[in-house]
């Protein structure tokens, strides 16, 4: 799934954050739940503002107890909407993981620019790939205009470290160039 933009209020309806919080709650009982997925990827823009309000935190930690009771694991990457302040480098979606309900999935750069994967650690609830099973899943940050330009170091990166069998996924938040 991608896009929950929970908290997001249209048409300046009280009703929207809860239409919100009904679609991903039918997403988890409906397709993960009870079809008994392996795990749940979100593709970024899970919070509709980096400053989450509480409905829209409890919308989610509602949610992802859900996925976790079941024993679904949800496996996120930052969007846009998700990212941190400029007055913080951390980010709702990092406390959600730091609280062990999902896994954000966060590639690191060194100095050249060269995109670093890491295996996700339990321990440190950090990451920027994870094996579930017989997948591969690789995070990615949210590009904006320099996606054309990061794609070709993330495919480097993906070819460093691929898995002998795995299916591999790569989690991207993008535009398609050219639509909305």
């Amino acid at each position: 799934i991608s896009d929950v933009h929970l908290g997001c209020t249209r048409y300046q309806l009280a009703e929207s954050p809860k239409d919100f919080f009904f679609a991903w709650h039918d997403v988890i009982t409906k397709y993960a739940i009870a079809e008994k997925v392996d795990f749940v990827l979100i593709g970024g823009d899970f919070f509709h503002k980096k400053n989450v309000d509480p409905q829209g935190m409890n919308h989610a930690v509602l949610g992802l107890n859900l996925l976790k009771e079941n024993g679904i694991p949800a496996v996120a990457i930052e969007g846009n909407h998700d990212q941190h302040s400029n007055e913080s480098d951390h980010s709702w979606l990092r406390s959600l993981a730091s609280w062990g309900l999902l896994k954000l999935l966060e590639p690191k750069s060194d100095e050249r620019g060269n995109i670093k994967y890491k295996p996700w650690d339990d321990d440190e609830r950090e990451g920027a790939f994870i094996d579930i099973g017989r997948a591969r899943i690789f995070g990615s940050h949210w590009y904006g205009a320099s996606a054309n330009v990061a794609i070709p170091a993330l495919t480097k990166a993906l070819r460093d470290n691929q898995r002998e069998g795995a299916f591999h996924i790569l989690l991207l938040h993008t535009d398609v160039e050219g639509h909305q």
